[in-house]
């Protein structure tokens, strides 16, 4: 196993790491915003494409949803997910006046993933831990709770068929020559997805 000694770094090292930090999360937030604004000009156009290759009539059963023992109470609320900053798939309150906030339910097909969504960990641990283990969380402080429903619209983020012609839309987004600069600064090389499998694989990407 190995050890940190934590005594070893030194203050000049800690400012460093802390201002490398702040530049990347600079960096993310101006890329997002870039990004947000162009999309937001083909708003219209980006919805009926994704309704158009929407699944009807989707009914699920006995789906799983994996909760905090305190709020068991209430296991389909979702002011969770508008907490800062937001879920995977719906953004949360980063910034009201520019990006306007919508809530998710999120639920999965098996209690395994559920819980590690919620604890935010792997389904396995080289040490052999589980992920209440390293979440350093009791498994009596979580609540499952099984979901049936029916939704009059689903879109399958799955397949790459239903993601081409959003991709039609969105690759000839522009990334600026300043934020080009900003990213090869830090080592960072941000580019327009131009291919629905690209998309798919970054949907699908475990971070």
């Amino acid at each position: 196993m190995a050890k940190i000694f934590l005594d070893s770094i030194g203050l000049e090292e800690l400012e460093s790491n802390q201002e490398a930090i702040k530049n990347s999360q600079e960096y993310h937030w101006n890329l997002y915003t870039e990004l947000a604004r162009q999309r937001e000009q083909i708003k219209d156009k980006i919805i009926t494409t994704l309704n158009k290759a929407s699944i009807s009539n989707y009914e699920f059963k006995e789906w799983q949803r994996a909760v905090r023992w305190k709020y068991s109470d209430h296991p389909l609320c979702t002011l969770g997910s508008l907490k800062d900053p937001g879920g995977r798939f719906n953004i949360g309150a980063i910034n009201p006046q520019l990006f306007p906030t919508f809530s998710a339910l999120y639920i999965t097909q098996d209690k395994n993933t559920a819980l590690q969504e919620t604890l935010g960990q792997p389904a396995e641990s080289k040490q052999g831990l589980k992920p209440q283990e390293i979440a350093l969380t009791s498994p009596d402080s979580i609540t499952i709770i099984s979901v049936s429903g029916y939704l009059e619209h689903v879109f399958d983020l799955r397949a790459t068929k239903y993601l081409s012609k959003f991709v039609t839309l969105t690759k000839h987004f522009k990334i600026s020559k300043a934020l080009k600069n900003q990213g090869k600064k830090l080592g960072k090389q941000r580019l327009i997805i131009q291919k629905p499998k690209e998309l798919l694989d970054d949907l699908m990407h475990s971070n």
